[in-house]
């Protein structure tokens, strides 16, 4: 199976693919929190935010070389293989704002195989094209394993948030 990666420009079609891309980001946000996504916050971040120039919304679909991927533009997301979203970050005291992913999920399946990697060298791509800061992540303290996958894909640690319990 072959696999492309696919931004999405438009936001209507972003609202299309709006159920099928919250079951993604909570699937995705269970590895790392036990809190769930809140009612309505991912359509309330593309209302907000799409627009931005910091706001990406990437698909990995299978292709099978005809031409898009089945259900393109039409709403469906049988095909969607992985889905990373980035959007605006700012520093709420000096007001630095850059680029962050949000959410980063791939099938199961295809796990260990590059596309996690493939989606953020095409966010990285980008955020460059469009002149931006460098694209940031967020791991939990801890998650050796994600902070290590960013590290090969030339992540490095810039500031550490705490939190008093």
């Amino acid at each position: 199976m072959r696999i492309a990666i696919r931004e999405i420009t438009e936001l209507d079609e972003a609202r299309e693919l709006l159920p099928v891309m919250e079951e993604r980001a909570a699937e995705a946000l269970a590895l790392v929190r036990e809190e769930g996504l809140p009612a309505g916050a991912l359509a309330a971040f593309l209302e907000r935010s799409f627009a931005a120039p910091e706001t990406t919304l990437l698909l990995a679909e299978a292709d099978d070389g005809s031409g898009p991927a089945a259900g393109t533009g039409s709403g469906h997301s049988g095909d969607m293989r992985g889905l990373l979203l980035s959007g605006p970050f700012t520093d709420p005291l000096a007001g630095d704002r850059r680029p962050m992913i949000l959410v980063l999920w791939v099938e199961r399946s295809l796990r260990h195989r590059g596309l996690a990697g493939a989606l953020v060298k095409r966010a990285r791509e980008l955020m460059a094209e469009r002149g931006l800061a460098p694209l940031a992540g967020r791991a939990e303290a801890g998650d050796d394993a994600r902070i290590a996958m960013g590290e090969r894909w030339g992540f490095m640690r810039a500031w550490e948030v705490m939190v008093a319990e």
